[in-house]
């Protein structure tokens, strides 16, 4: 009887110890949950617009900021280069020509009228 009370009495302040850091931790939840912003970090103000290589709330300069920059560069020119061949495309007459595929188009049935007149 003793060494299971023990047990019993160690289990029920285990449980309560667990209750007590589980309502701690949702104290602090719900304290993070109602800021406005994010603490050490400054938010970003409505009148100066993000820029290419700005980062929300960055502490520091990155790293790898001058090969990202060149990546993003590349990148930037090769759309430009497709946009360009793309309206040049565009501007070009088309190779298709309806008048053209109207007049193959009445030269098959003539075909193929001389054909049934042959085969029936």
């Amino acid at each position: 009887m003793v060494v299971n009370a023990k047990k019993a009495q160690l289990e029920e302040d285990r449980l309560v110890e667990i209750e007590h850091q589980n309502r701690k931790l949702l104290q602090n939840l719900s304290k993070i949950s109602e800021r406005k912003g994010v603490e050490g970090v400054e938010e970003r103000s409505p009148k100066k617009p993000l820029r290419r290589g700005d980062a929300p709330g960055a502490r520091g300069k990155s790293l790898n900021l001058l090969n990202r920059q060149r990546e993003l560069d590349r990148i930037e020119r090769e759309n430009a280069a497709i946009l360009k061949r793309i309206q040049e495309q565009n501007n070009k007459d088309s190779e298709f020509s309806v008048a053209k595929m109207e007049r193959d188009w009445k030269e098959v049935k003539e075909h193929r009228k001389m054909c049934r007149q042959w085969i029936g």
